[in-house]
């Protein structure tokens, strides 16, 4: 693996390489050439974004590019996965916004060709940047014309049409329709029952959305038992040093947290953060999920010193992957301060949620859910203190 990694890099470096003046005397030869160097740079690209380095992945991205505008005409079959992947980087990296236009780019060069990879990934990933940005209409909008799309084109027997139906699932879970979820997951699984092969990554991914929605629902025995199975299949397939398997340890413990089960919870959230470390991956949405998680396990036990030290570690982490000016540092700020608010340590948690409130007012602006939470926790806060007009400015 490491030799094919110096291969993409080497291959990378001497695709930059090219002067334009070179670039402007080729041969058709050399045009093919140019071709396979710029599939090698989207390739790079796609690694890095796989492994979250995104400046790096940004920079092999405009590379690319130029060398695309310099060698192709404007719509060219570059065009397509070029701005896919550089939406990839920017959503990815937490820049959802600016991600929208390159998605639009990649749907609108890849009309054409409206079942490829390119067209169907590039709108599943716009509507996720939809409920990002809180335009639910907009999300839902896209994954039922993406549904429709495959279903009119593919049918409804394969893998792309469950990946849609659990795309609108998660959807709905997350707005909280957990019926419409419910009946949309259930009708993938019957799918992949009757017609596809369980060992297929997209069946662990359904099972594992499954789990979470009846998480939700407080449906606690059903989660454990989608969750273990997910788990097993890790194991059956010796992939127990992945993210994905530690993601299923992870899930596990936090259901028998919400049950108060400390004793079964404890290990499995240990045994998950132990195990991102090792494969490197303190840089994952789920390591931070990992130390958010054991904090509130030991708020729920009553060990606060514990607590809080999990707690900051997860702001730390965040801090350094997404930095400070993003929403889920002040998300993480926002829970701390209610930590500290519900241990009277009243102000600390009126500097934490102070920031939190800043943060979201300059990250996110002042009219949406995240700014109107932070305020209410800080109103909430100024009451306990008996400071009724800070209190009452900042719900008015």
């Amino acid at each position: 693996m490491t030799h094919f990694f110096s291969l993409l890099f080497f291959i990378f470096h001497i695709g930059i390489a090219f002067s334009q003046n070179a670039i402007e005397k080729m041969s058709i030869k050399d045009s093919l050439n140019v071709a396979k160097s710029l599939d090698s740079l989207i390739l790079v690209s796609q690694t890095l974004v796989s492994n979250s380095d995104f400046d790096s992945a940004l920079m092999v991205i405009s590379k690319a590019e130029k060398m695309t505008e310099i060698n192709f005409s404007a719509n060219n079959k570059f065009s397509g996965l070029l701005n896919y992947t550089h939406g990839l980087a920017l959503q990815n990296s937490g820049k959802a916004e600016e991600s929208e236009k390159y998605y639009l780019d990649a749907i609108e060069s890849s009309a054409n060709s409206d079942t490829s990879f390119v067209h169907l990934n590039s709108m599943k990933n716009l509507a996720l940047v939809y409920f990002e940005l809180g335009d639910h209409s907009k999300a839902e909008s896209l994954n039922l014309e993406t549904l429709e799309l495959i279903a009119n084109r593919l049918g409804k027997e394969n893998i792309q049409y469950v990946n849609a139906l659990r795309n609108l699932g998660t959807l709905y879970h997350k707005i909280e329709q957990f019926d419409k979820a419910d009946t949309l997951f259930e009708q993938a699984l019957l799918i992949f029952v009757n017609n596809l092969d369980k060992n297929h990554p997209e069946y662990i991914d359904l099972l594992y959305n499954f789990g979470s929605l009846n998480k939700s629902k407080a449906n606690y025995q059903k989660a454990i038992e989608l969750y273990k199975e997910v788990k097993k299949l890790y194991e059956m397939q010796t992939n127990i040093n992945t993210l994905g398997y530690a993601e299923s340890v992870y899930n596990l413990g936090e259901v028998y947290m919400y049950m108060n089960n400390f004793e079964l919870s404890e290990p499995l959230m240990m045994q998950a953060k132990v195990l991102l470390e090792k494969i490197r991956r303190k840089d994952s949405k789920c390591y931070s999920r990992c130390l958010n998680g054991i904090g509130l396990l030991y708020d729920r036990a009553g060990q606060f010193e514990k607590a809080e030290e999990s707690f900051q570690a997860n702001l730390s982490q965040i801090a350094q992957s997404l930095g400070k000016k993003s929403s889920e540092y002040a998300t993480r700020l926002n829970n701390l301060g209610l930590f500290y608010l519900n241990l009277g340590q009243l102000n600390k948690a009126e500097t934490t949620l102070e920031e939190a409130v800043a943060i979201y007012a300059s990250v996110n602006g002042t009219e949406n859910t995240f700014y109107a939470t932070g305020i209410f926790n800080l109103s909430n806060l100024y009451s306990e203190i008996k400071e009724y007009e800070k209190a009452e400015s900042k719900l008015v």
